[in-house]
């Protein structure tokens, strides 16, 4: 299992632990496409210099706070889909924002190079 070799050399951090658990994200089709998880650095998108987090999924641990970033972001879609990811689907890490002066549940998830990404969500 690897990662893109066109990735930034700090990335992903040697922090960040296998992935496992249930996260969401705001998806704009139903079923999720390959589209609905593009990282900011496949979309030719800067992330104010997070190199590494541009590299890497947004996902939610807490489905209120998808919610909320879905609804502060129209773009990112209608539909709530949650995922359960399994260290053979990469590595995450809690990269919370605070929002409303509280941290959120914000993590950064780094598939491995040929995971199906959305085959791992589905929604409802």
């Amino acid at each position: 299992m690897t990662f893109p070799s066109d990735w930034p050399e700090c990335c992903p951090p040697s922090d960040a632990e296998p992935a496992s658990g249930i996260v969401f994200r705001g998806v704009r089709t139903n079923p999720p496409t390959d589209d609905d998880f593009l990282t900011y650095r496949e979309l030719g998108k800067s992330d104010r210099g997070k190199v590494c987090e541009a590299a890497g999924v947004s996902v939610f641990r807490d489905d209120t706070d998808a919610r909320h970033y879905m609804d502060k972001y129209p773009w990112t879609g209608d539909h709530l889909a949650r995922g359960e990811l399994r260290p053979e689907h990469g590595i995450t890490k809690l990269t919370a924002r605070v929002v409303g002066g509280r941290k959120n549940s914000h993590t950064t998830w780094w598939p491995y190079e040929n995971v199906n990404r959305p085959s791992v969500f589905s929604i409802g």
